[in-house]
């Protein structure tokens, strides 16, 4: 095994663990940001320039209102080095991008997941200082102020009334050149409901979301987003019998060309320093995609994202 290959890395623990019970045990914090701060230094994957990588943000607030979120100054370095760098595209090409041959840089989407109003006070004026057509997935019962919704574990004490985005917000958005896609009504986990739970709520978040826009909307972002644990295979067939062409996952790593167009991977970006951000495009830290997809299910625990993730 190569000390650059973190895919190798990754593998060779993974394989360890299962002669040795103690390391299916959740990994603590701390060797978790080591395991990153290792893989960031590792070299560009072959083929960097071709890839495709699609990044999810949450909140970008000054005062770190909210988790999973990043500071606008550091949102705009991110914003910068993306714009000077990669090739920005909506999320609804990612997928087609994938298999596009001889691309001199790689090509990147930029997401926010939920619908806080910090996405337009504070992200919005830096995607079009850079001309960067970002996607935002909304939780259409948090937009309406759904009590329950607002209330729900999901957001595990945050007060979030009046820090959503309105609809006056988001028709701004999308009349300047914003995607916007759906993330659910009740931001549940669909992994967890049953087909008529899961068919009333992408159904109800999509009509809401067309009638208010007054446009066709064909992407979800399934809520938390981790396959295997999230969602699955049926809830990508409900998903499609409601309408949606694209879906969004959580998953670190690139899209592959073998990907489908309903379960497109994504990095969560929080606050990434700009090695970290580096080291997600170029497909550096590609290995916690590895394991996510193929590790024992008790090994994954260890490597969930924090509970607002997706």
């Amino acid at each position: 095994m190569s000390d650059h290959d973190p895919e190798a890395y990754v593998q060779a623990r993974f394989v360890s663990s299962k002669a040795s019970p103690t390391l299916v045990t959740p990994i603590s914090n701390p060797l978790r940001n080591r395991l990153a701060s290792s893989l960031r230094w590792g070299p560009r994957l072959p083929g960097w320039r071709e890839r495709v990588v699609v990044l999810c943000y949450h909140s970008v607030h000054p005062l770190g209102g909210f988790p999973s979120s990043t500071s606008p100054k550091l949102f705009e370095r991110h914003m910068r080095w993306l714009s000077e760098e990669c090739d920005l595209i909506p999320f609804t090409r990612a997928w087609d991008e994938r298999s596009r041959p001889n691309r001199s840089r790689p090509a990147v989407a930029v997401t926010f997941d939920d619908g806080f109003a910090d996405n337009h006070t504070h992200a919005l004026p830096i995607l079009l200082r850079y001309e960067i057509p970002a996607t935002f997935f909304v939780t259409t019962g948090l937009i309406d102020r759904v009590a329950d919704v607002i209330q729900q574990r999901s957001w595990r004490g945050w007060s979030l009334e009046g820090s959503s985005l309105t609809w006056g917000q988001i028709i701004e958005m999308q009349h300047l050149g914003m995607e916007i896609g759906a993330h659910g009504h009740r931001h549940a986990v669909l992994g967890r409901l049953d087909d008529e739970e899961v068919v009333s709520d992408l159904s109800m978040c999509k009509q809401i979301l067309e009638e208010r826009l007054e446009a066709s909307i064909s992407s979800i972002a399934y809520p938390k987003g981790r396959p295997r644990r999230d969602f699955s295979q049926r809830t990508i067939d409900l998903a499609r019998t409601v309408g949606f062409e694209n879906g969004a996952a959580v998953l670190f790593r690139g899209v592959r060309r073998s990907d489908s167009r309903m379960a497109t991977a994504r990095f969560i970006v929080k606050d990434d320093s700009l090695d970290i951000l580096r080291a997600k495009v170029w497909g550096k830290m590609d290995a916690i995609g590895f394991l996510q997809e193929r590790a024992p299910m008790s090994l994954l625990n260890s490597l969930a994202e924090s509970p607002s993730a997706g």
